[in-house]
């Protein structure tokens, strides 16, 4: 009977510590996640900068950078697909508090940001199929102002909601509820200080 109790107070303590390491995992997911947005961000800056302060650039300029400019396109590809595949296996880790509602709220609008950005990053990439066109600066432009208001979106909900939620309600619960089953009983027996030292007292006066 005793080792029936060992056992079933074993399990009770690991279910909780088992749901803080994916808890763990999946902050540092996202956090990693987010680093990875910062430099996809800032290597389109490369060519965001200085094509933004030209006045124009012609269609035979363009056309004889296309060798740089393909190479450009080949990284920010790569950059993004890692990231979409980073924020993929986040969801699949936060899939173990699916019986959260919050969580299944926020990793609704997390899915629907993501999308929408490997949306507008294909977009983005489409436009170095066709260098000869007079509006590619402006279109590159407009496409990479597009991608970079979708990256801040997503890490602003990364940032300020499901890290958040992940730490408060999650992680915290977690440790609450473990430090609370293990302690219980020595906090019920715990005689408040003002009792113990108004004993004290007493005895001191006898």
């Amino acid at each position: 009977m005793l080792k029936s109790e060992a056992y079933t107070v074993q399990m009770n303590l690991d279910v909780p510590d088992v749901e803080r390491r994916i808890a763990e995992k999946a902050s540092e997911s996202f956090e990693s996640l987010i680093a990875e947005v910062k430099l996809a961000v800032e290597h389109l800056d490369l060519i965001y900068t200085p094509f933004s302060k030209s006045q124009s650039i012609d269609s035979d300029e363009v056309v004889e950078n296309r060798v740089i400019l393909r190479k450009y396109r080949a990284k920010s590809k790569e950059n993004f697909e890692k990231i979409i595949k980073m924020g993929y296996q986040s969801l699949g880790l936060m899939s173990e508090f699916s019986t959260d509602s919050t969580v299944e709220e926020l990793m609704n609008s997390f899915t629907s940001s993501l999308k929408e950005l490997e949306k507008q990053v294909n977009y983005f990439l489409s436009i170095f199929s066709n260098l000869n066109n007079p509006e590619f600066k402006n279109q590159l432009i407009s496409a990479i102002d597009s991608v970079k208001k979708q990256t801040s979106q997503l890490k602003q909900l990364v940032n300020d909601r499901v890290l958040e939620h992940i730490d408060t309600n999650i992680l915290a619960k977690n440790w609450e509820s473990l430090v609370n089953y293990k302690f219980q009983d020595k906090i019920k027996e715990k005689v408040p200080l003002v009792v113990e030292l108004f004993k004290e007292r007493q005895e001191a006066l006898r």
